[in-house]
């Protein structure tokens, strides 16, 4: 990886980066659904799953902003994760994670370290195969795009536009603007031990590693409370739409999506 792509960013030009992948990915899952509409199966999958990847690449975003602009190597991992496809589909699998586990950070860690070992690789196998021809040495057999299925399609297409929502709601409601990361960064700041799944689960012992968690939730909830002290979140815009429909029908349960014209 060059110098110049592990180089730190301003806060500035994360918002700016996070806008971009929010907006990259929902042009994808537009290219997906007329992709699905025209029977092209294998290609509506590699647009949701790169769509997925974009997903992904706004929480890493979101935790560049807790870096210092002296921690060189913290950069270099965080661009490496940027970059790296099996780390942005963790990321984005966790961001498909319900809400009312978010304040379980040991639940959180627990599905990272399942996505990182299983879920990402697949993903990211699954999208190499929507694209080109392969032999499988295990069936003796020639494996082709051509297999995909819809019902594959369906599924993952209704589960990257849920957690493309949920960041649209995040976005809508401010929670990923420059003043809200500011305050993050602030109170992030306080915790000297940088945030790192893997690190923190192998490096610490038991006592050392539930301090931390508890430390770190509790930074998260001095964060958001400062949030809506100073005015930086408000509620979710009623005329908040996702392909002309409302946020709240897209949250409904068997929501129709139709092919956009």
């Amino acid at each position: 990886m060059s110098q110049k792509r592990q180089r730190p960013l301003n806060l500035e030009a994360i918002v700016n980066g996070i806008d971009a992948c929010i907006e990259n990915a929902e042009a994808l899952l537009v290219d997906a659904l007329l992709l699905s509409h025209n029977k092209r199966f294998a290609r509506a999958l590699t647009c949701i799953l790169t769509a997925d990847q974009e997903i992904g690449k706004v929480a890493v975003l979101e935790n560049m902003a807790m870096l210092t602009p002296n921690k060189q190597g913290d950069w270099r991992d965080a661009w490496k994760r940027f970059y790296e496809h099996v780390p942005k589909v963790t990321m984005s699998f966790l961001a498909r994670v319900p809400l009312h586990h978010h304040s379980d950070l040991d639940h959180l860690v627990d599905l990272a370290l399942l996505a990182d070992k299983f879920v990402s690789p697949r993903d990211e196998s699954l999208r190499q195969e929507s694209m080109y021809v392969d032999f499988d040495f295990a069936n003796n057999e020639w494996k082709s795009p051509s297999q995909v299925s819809e019902v594959l399609v369906e599924t993952r297409q209704k589960e990257a536009i849920a957690a493309l929502i949920r960041l649209r709601i995040k976005q809508a409601c401010g929670l990923l603007g420059l003043q809200s990361l500011r305050i993050k960064q602030e109170e992030y700041s306080k915790l000297l031990q940088v945030i790192s799944i893997k690190n923190a689960s192998k490096n610490a012992s038991d006592e050392d590693y539930e301090a931390f968690l508890l430390k770190a939730q509790a930074i998260d909830q001095r964060a958001f409370q400062r949030l809506k002290d100073e005015g930086a979140v408000w509620g979710i815009p009623d005329g908040l739409t996702f392909y002309g429909v409302s946020w709240k029908a897209f949250l409904a349960k068997d929501l129709k999506i139709e092919t956009p014209v």
